[in-house]
């Protein structure tokens, strides 16, 4: 288990020197699993993804598998005042969120490491304020729902596009978010966007798999060559999540204009996002707005707003949740009967 040590925020967002620490902590005692506290107020819980095992043989992947039990951070391992502020019950959702068919949800905090994203104009770094409005929806889901909440990042590592789907693959994920921020030349362009993977992208990703799977040069076409059935499967697999991806991200959409009535928003669109490929649940790109807008990019590190974007997320996980399962209720039933 990982402990993550917040610091205040102005310093955090503001001062380039400032890192987010991981420190290593001692398991917990067997006992503490069978007893958890029930009376306590909610704690910030969090679900660390697991180094890659280190194998002989680096070639041959291992079995997929989910994420470790959601474990409790101590309160003082989660040093942001904001957290506590967010645990509190909200008249939003006055009784707590409880869904059927969505119940893991991996939030992805986008760049990280060496890759820093965009600078705001009062010098907030995008792979910095990703990672906290990331650590803030997770605290918020999980004190109002009943959501796993997996990050893809817990800290400022560089982490590469295509690991994240495939981290989210592994993990059975139910939904995808990557958070993002923009920034334009143009400093008066400002708004929120929705984006999903477009339909042409995806079939080149699924292509591209194919050839590396079986073998084939890039680009030589594999016309001639019969599928694996692995490889049908991922086909079909990403074809619905595909379809998924846009009825979610029209949810999400639809949460954050109800949410944040007043704030700008610019659509959803398709694009050919990295992060997107090879999803195979509803996955899109969330970029919160444009860290070069002289406003926007100041209130987007503001406490107000990351309620806000909680908000909308846990309303597009609800709303979600309750058209699967009017779908799943909409097939015909089909009974087979073995007769004698």
């Amino acid at each position: 288990m990982f402990v993550l040590g917040f610091v205040g925020m102005g310093v955090w967002l503001m001062d380039p020197s400032t890192a987010v620490t991981v420190e290593e902590a001692p398991a917990p005692p067997p006992a503490a699993v069978a007893s958890p506290p029930s009376a306590k107020p909610v704690a910030v819980r969090v679900v660390v993804p697991p180094p890659a095992p280190k194998t002989a043989d680096a070639a041959v992947p291992g079995p997929a598998s989910a994420p470790p039990p959601i474990s409790a951070l101590p309160p003082s391992a989660a040093f942001d005042p904001f957290v506590t502020e967010l645990q509190k019950p909200d008249a939003m959702f006055p009784d707590r969120i409880k869904t059927r068919l969505v119940r893991r949800v991996v939030l992805d905090p986008g760049h990280g490491g060496d890759n820093e994203g965009m600078v705001g104009v009062i010098g907030v770094r995008e792979k910095v304020l990703m990672l906290q409005l990331a650590w803030r929806i997770a605290a918020y889901l999980q004190a109002h729902s009943d959501l796993e909440v997996v990050l893809t990042r817990t800290g400022d590592e560089t982490l590469p596009l295509r690991e994240r789907p495939r981290l989210a693959n592994q993990w059975h994920a139910d939904v995808l978010i990557s958070l993002h921020a923009n920034a334009h030349e143009k400093t008066d362009v400002e708004g929120m966007e929705v984006f999903f993977l477009s339909a042409a992208s995806r079939a080149e990703s699924s292509r591209r798999a194919i050839e590396q799977a079986e073998g084939i040069e890039e680009g030589a076409g594999s016309e001639s060559v019969p599928w694996s059935v692995g490889a049908i499967v991922d086909e079909l697999d990403q074809a619905s999540a595909h379809e998924r991806s846009q009825d979610f991200a029209e949810l999400l959409a639809a949460s954050l204009r109800s949410v944040r009535p007043s704030a700008a928003f610019r659509g959803v669109r398709q694009a050919a996002f990295g992060v997107l490929k090879e999803a195979k649940m509803p996955a899109v790109v969330l970029e919160v707005g444009y860290l070069s807008h002289a406003r926007e990019g100041r209130t987007l590190v503001e406490d107000r707003v990351h309620r806000e974007f909680a908000q909308a997320v846990l309303k597009s996980m609800q709303r979600l949740d309750a058209q699967m399962a009017a779908a799943l209720l909409s097939q015909p039933l089909v009974v087979t009967v073995d007769v004698p």
